[in-house]
């Protein structure tokens, strides 16, 4: 089975709707091109079935869904700090038919280890794009504690030399942070032992970048 096969652009506008998350041309009409981009990703790192991921910024689970039909059984991990879209991601999964168990997790603090568990690879797609430098150096060294040696994650950013803020949703004010370049990952990643491959993968919108912990 296929994610599209049995889910609709229109089934998930009208299921967003529902859940008061209004329609918008990136988020639902260029759904699958990102959800094919991030399995692409997944599988061009070699992750098999039988590791386990975590999603950050995992949002209704759009990478989510996929990765939740692809690998073995509670293997997929999501933290997102936004209710609706754990919401909306539960009727999707709903809709879909699927019975495998996975885990997802209302927080914004990056408290990771409430998942007792440790991974085998991370994603965060358009999240650290939008954070501040605080919150990117908080996600990173709570990363590292529950990484395994050697696991990667995947992050996307945005450079910009000027500051930009916008209402998220409608709602969530948000930002994209300034100056937040290579030598910016470069000097967190340095501290904290982790090994930063810039530019490492082609992304529709974004630059995409691995970590090695």
């Amino acid at each position: 089975m296929t994610i599209k096969e049995v889910l609709s652009v229109e089934k998930i506008i009208d299921l967003s709707a529902s859940v008061g998350i209004v329609p918008s041309a990136k988020f639902h009409y260029g759904w699958f091109s990102y959800s094919d981009w991030q399995m692409d990703v997944l599988k061009s790192f070699n992750i098999d079935e039988s590791c386990k991921i975590l999603d950050i910024g995992c949002g209704p689970l759009r990478f989510g869904l996929e990765a939740i039909n692809y690998l073995n059984d509670g293997c997929y991990y999501g933290i997102d700090p936004y209710p609706r879209y754990i919401e909306l991601g539960k009727l999707l999964y709903d809709a879909i038919g699927m019975d495998k168990k996975y885990t997802v997790i209302h927080d914004n603090e990056f408290n990771f280890h409430l998942f007792e568990t440790e991974f085998d690879f991370a994603l965060a797609q358009s999240v650290f794009t939008h954070l501040s430098r605080e919150q990117v150096i908080l996600a990173l060294t709570n990363a590292k504690k529950v990484m395994k040696p050697g696991a990667k994650l995947l992050f996307t950013n945005i450079e910009s030399s000027l500051a930009r803020g916008f209402l998220y949703d409608g709602r969530f004010p948000m930002m994209q942070g300034v100056n937040m370049d290579e030598k910016f990952y470069r000097d967190i990643c340095e501290p904290l032992n982790l090994k930063l491959e810039y530019n490492s993968r082609e992304h529709p919108t974004q630059l995409a970048h691995t970590i090695i912990f």
